[in-house]
């Protein structure tokens, strides 16, 4: 990390200290937003509590004199007192003969305190890079005015001061012409592609580093190379695996053959999905921004080769939902594209070794780390003496708490630092310390802090107002809420989180703070808060406005704040609430309301809203499952100009709701998005077409024997799934895919169709191709092999004269069948691929077993093999049960009834048919349940079923 170090100087009488304190809480945080946006962090050395007792003359000397040559920038702070005199003959003749050229006169005092030394130091290592700030209306000491005068002779940066507001600013002022650290918009670099955002979270990550050599080699191999694998930095918690990422994008930042593109999950969404927008919404990659499919956007970018190689980092993917599903990681990237990922020692096995470069890290040592913070702070004299209570206090301590405690500790702690015989002093260090047990305990010592120094209401007040927020305040929003200057941000730069302009507190800590509010307090600021985001009219004012009205309560605002199309956008993209998922509640019995007002808006002035919103408002409406409302604000985009490409789009979404709702309609909708895209065909990507072809095949599929229109023209349905499959093929064959996951599952996707349509030698020709691609992960197999055993055995039922998989009693048993036979391999192969994933716990896996054991029970009723059949239905049955929102098991339990009334047949076993009843009447209380128009035909067939056994 690159670390910018200021030495302090001065002398120790209580005013100085007041100095002192003035640079320790604000200046130094003051210095660090500028630094930070540069990923620089910035050091004050000060040994404001003087040194340690027990050290000679000399070996004080050698501690100043070597600090002060490493610094960067010398800034001393001048009074009324010259500080605690020695003999000059103690002090090396370099320092002495320098002295007396500067200041002849000085050759016959005998004496020279250490702040002189200081100072003479930095003339002679730092003398371009030094400043004076000097108290106003001080009774100067003979020696002290003799130094000034020399010093104004050599030119010396010398400037007064007559209060502590204006040292604040002066001091500000000097340290970014020494520095250079401008203060710059939160954008991004000319030269990266990191935001000063960013660089500022890489400086705070990095304050305190343990370089990890072995690692930082590693990731440098692995982006240098020709590799197309994804690079995982792997550890257990809190081993520093952050960090070590952190210091390599620092160390390579500036790099011109790369551009790197980084998420860091200490602060940002919990969604996968947002976060690769996060990291594609960026130039050279934001074409791909607005895709729906995250993921796909992402295989988008790092399968194609790039001129410059791109860099991608997700620092914790452990941290985010959608992570773990698969397909996401298991791909191979174009050598031209490097993905580096961290995660956790528990999450390797989820990881495809095929494609995945993994290199484990060994934990930073604590003591290690306690070690470096006690050094960058100037403190290293100090930490032997108080090396044991330290490392005591903080051994269950996280890394982060140790980084963040022990800054907090040094900056805001007052002690005198002792021998090792005198430690027992430090005792109060000790008690201190434990209140440090959590990062929330960190903040309270610091907030009782401030409040013991600052005018607490006005702590208070700024602290609530932040914990209050969705998103945080910048400094001139807190400024106009507290009618006062953001001093207290300063205070809190070490403890929050700041994302672009805005502050925020950890949300772990706001959950402590607001819970600890009084009811009426939070009312007070939160109301504050909206008359406040409604002066300033802006959009990030309405999203706020949105967060305190939820948060309140206050529905009928809520509900005209959010009746606008504009508003409603702007929070959908921007908010964490979500009105259709876990905060509906909020808006429970007042959509309709809303949408009202949304349609009258969108159908009075179309004009006036742009896609983005338009798209929004349908989104919602089909997240409510209000389809046909959607479908009438999509036709406000078809009916207004656009191009071909654009109303292909827009027909291709209407025909999907359409089709959801069983309405043929789909079918017109889904041939005018194919017409459209036929004349837009410059425009339309290979993706685009071969989406828009498969779309209409499935519609066309299921409406084959629903639509009077195609069921009067069965030839024609068969001829044009016939003609779009040819064109899929084709289109396939063409697109050059690095990821064979999409390649498959478009073959598989057309088998699937083909299947469902009767054509049984297409679908085995399409599923064939699907599993002669090479997957670098064979659980992705699992879904293929399912298919095909399905496929087989609708062939088995077609030859032996049954139209269903069903009508077990109809259909005679052919334990040599070599389709049956090949599709139990097929199914017992998918259920072994599948066991083997280690996502065993989730809805997902349970669900897709269920599946397998249910086709696995007809094969096995097929062949005969009752016996098989009914352990097979048994587990899915089990499954379910222990799965939740399961609507269908009257599909497993009449599977069950039939198997073992097959089963009861063949041997003549009561038990069998006691079972099979019980089974039926599960089946019939599940199905009068459930309520959909296949339930009723599962009624139908339990009940007949019933009768004849009755």
């Amino acid at each position: 990390m690159i670390k910018y170090q200021i030495f302090l100087s001065s002398c120790f009488d209580p005013n100085m200290q007041k100095n002192r304190e003035l640079f320790r809480g604000d200046l130094v945080a003051r210095f660090n937003e500028c630094s930070g946006c540069y990923g620089t962090a910035t050091f004050i050395t000060d040994f404001e509590y003087g040194i340690p007792d027990g050290l000679t003359a000399e070996e004080i000397m050698d501690v100043c004199i070597s600090h002060v040559k490493k610094a960067d920038l010398f800034m001393c702070i001048l009074g009324d007192r010259y500080g605690y005199p020695i003999s000059i003959e103690r002090i090396p003749k370099e320092f002495s003969d320098f002295r007396i050229s500067l200041m002849p006169e000085a050759a016959s005092d005998p004496m020279i305190s250490f702040l002189e030394l200081e100072i003479l130091t930095a003339c002679l290592y730092l003398p371009h890079s030094m400043c004076f700030l000097i108290r106003s209306g001080c009774t100067q000491d003979v020696r002290l005015t003799r130094l000034l005068s020399a010093l104004t002779m050599r030119n010396a940066d010398i400037i007064c001061f007559d209060a502590p507001s204006s040292l604040t600013t002066i001091a500000l002022q000097k340290f970014i012409q020494y520095s250079g650290f401008q203060p710059i918009s939160f954008s991004l670099h000319e030269n990266h592609t990191l935001s000063a955002s960013q660089l500022q979270y890489l400086a705070k990550k990095l304050r305190y580093n343990i370089v990890q050599s072995d690692a930082l080699t590693a990731i440098s191999e692995y982006v240098d190379s020709s590799s197309d694998c994804t690079f995982i930095l792997s550890g257990n918690p809190d081993c520093g695996k952050s960090m070590c990422l952190a210091e390599w994008v620092n160390q390579n930042i500036q790099r011109t053959d790369i551009s790197v593109h980084c998420w860091f999950h200490e602060e940002g969404p919990a969604l996968l999905s947002t976060v690769l927008i996060y990291l594609l919404s960026q130039e050279p990659h934001k074409e791909f921004f607005y895709q729906s499919d995250a993921t796909e956007a992402f295989y988008n970018v790092v399968t194609i080769p790039h001129p410059i190689k791109q860099i991608f980092i997700l620092d914790g993917i452990d941290h985010l939902e959608e992570a773990m599903d698969v397909g996401w990681l298991i791909t191979k990237t174009d050598p031209s594209v490097k993905v580096i990922i961290t995660s956790n020692n528990a999450l390797k096995k989820y990881l495809p070794a095929k494609h995945t470069i993994v290199k484990n890290l060994s934990p930073v040592r604590k003591s290690q780390l306690i070690q470096e913070i006690f050094t960058c702070e100037g403190k290293s004299l100090e930490y032997p003496n108080i090396k044991n209570i330290i490392e005591n206090v903080s051994s269950s301590w996280s890394l982060r708490q140790i980084g963040e405690g022990l800054q907090q500790f040094l900056r805001i702690m007052k002690y005198q630092p002792r021998t090792p015989k005198n430690a027992d002093s430090c005792f109060n260090i000790e008690d201190y310390l434990r209140n440090f047990d959590s990062l929330y305990g960190i903040f309270c010592s610091t907030q009782l802090y401030l409040q013991q120094h600052f005018n607490p209401a006005e702590v208070r007040q700024s602290i609530t107002l932040l914990a209050l927020t969705e998103r945080g305040l910048s400094r001139d929003e807190l400024c106009a809420l507290t009618n006062g200057p953001a001093d207290i941000l300063y205070q809190l730069y070490f403890v929050t989180i700041q994302t672009e302009d805005l502050y925020t507190i950890p949300s772990v800590i706001c959950t402590h703070l607001i819970s600890d509010m009084e009811p009426a307090e939070a009312i007070h600021y939160r109301k504050q808060l909206i008359e406040h985001f409604k002066e300033s009219g802006n959009d990030r004012g309405a999203v706020e406005i949105c967060w305190q009205l939820v948060q309140l309560q206050e529905r009928s605002s809520l509900i005209e704040l959010l009746s606008d199309v504009h508003n409603w956008w702007l929070i959908s993209s921007n908010s964490s609430l979500d009105f259709t998922g876990e905060n509906a509640s909020d808006l429970a019995d007042c959509w309709d309301d809303i949408i009202a007002s949304w349609k009258t808006s969108l159908r009075s002035q179309p004009q006036r809203y742009e896609e983005k919103e338009i798209f929004a408002v349908a989104d919602t409406f089909s997240e409510l499952v209000r389809l046909e409302d959607a479908i009438d604000v999509m036709k406000i985009l078809l009916d207004r100009d656009a191009d071909d490409y654009s109303k292909a789009s827009y027909c291709q979404q209407i025909a999907d709701m359409y089709d959801d709702l069983g309405d043929e309609r789909a079918l017109d909708y889904i041939d005018l998005a194919i017409n459209y895209l036929e004349s837009a065909s410059e425009q339309v990507t290979i993706d685009n077409k071969i989406d828009t072809y498969i779309t209409g095949m499935s519609i066309y599929s299921f409406f084959s024997d629903k639509s009077e229109r195609l069921l009067l023209q069965p030839d024609m349905v068969q001829e044009q799934i016939s003609v779009w499959s040819e064109k899929v093929n084709y289109l396939l064959q063409q697109q050059a895919y690095v990821n064979p996951n999409y390649q498959a599952l478009e073959y598989h996707n057309m088998a699937y169709i083909h299947w469902t349509m009767n054509n049984y030698s297409s679908a085995l020709d399409y599923i064939d191709i699907a599993l002669s691609i090479t997957r670098p992960n064979a659980s992705l197999l699992v879904n293929d092999y399912q298919l095909k055993a399905q496929i087989l055995g609708s062939i088995f039922c077609e030859s032996s004269q049954s139209p269903t998989a069903s009508a077990l009693e109809e259909v005679i048993p052919q334990p040599d069948n070599e389709n049956l036979k090949q599709a139990k391999n097929l199914i017992n192969k998918a259920i072994r691929l599948l066991q083997c994933q280690p996502w065993s716990h989730s809805n997902a896996y349970k669900k897709d077993l269920s599946e397998l054991y249910y086709i696995a029970s007809q094969n096995y009723g097929y062949l005969g093999n009752y016996k098989k059949a009914i352990e097979k239905i048994d587990a899915c049955i089990a499954l379910d049960q222990n799965r939740d929102e399961v609507t269908d098991s009257y599909k497993n339990y009449y599977q069950s009834a039939i198997v073992r009334l097959a089963a009861y047949r063949q041997c003549n076993a009561p038990r069998y048919l006691s079972e099979a009843l019980a089974h039926l009447d599960l089946a019939e209380v599940s199905a009068l349940k459930c309520g959909t128009d296949e339930a009723e035909d599962y009624l139908k067939s339990i009940r007949e079923l019933r009768k004849s056994l009755v």
